[in-house]
């Protein structure tokens, strides 16, 4: 969205992570509805979302725009990773 779109790099962070959200909350939703849900695993989780969505704004605020885009870069590249070892491993099972 930044280099395409002309998007400020602050903007289309929040949006990536806001989607990636959504996706996380309906893969959640599935696991649930397949019992395959534990509230006390997830609890920890919530409570990190929520500490996180308090103080990330206020640092955004500070932050230079070239860490953070070097920060958002290597946390994409890790849930890429993640993903792709993961679906390795429900294929090969």
């Amino acid at each position: 969205m930044n280099k395409i779109m002309r998007v400020p790099l602050k903007v289309s962070i929040a949006t990536s992570s806001f989607i990636i959200g959504i996706t996380s909350f309906i893969g959640a939703l599935v696991f649930l509805k397949n019992g395959f849900f534990d509230p006390v695993l997830a609890a920890p989780t919530i409570i990190g979302m929520f500490i996180g969505a308090q103080i990330g704004p206020r640092i955004n605020q500070y932050i230079k725009k070239d860490l953070l885009l070097k920060i958002f870069i290597g946390v994409l590249i890790y849930i890429a990773i993640r993903m792709l070892l993961n679906g390795l491993q429900l294929k090969l099972i």
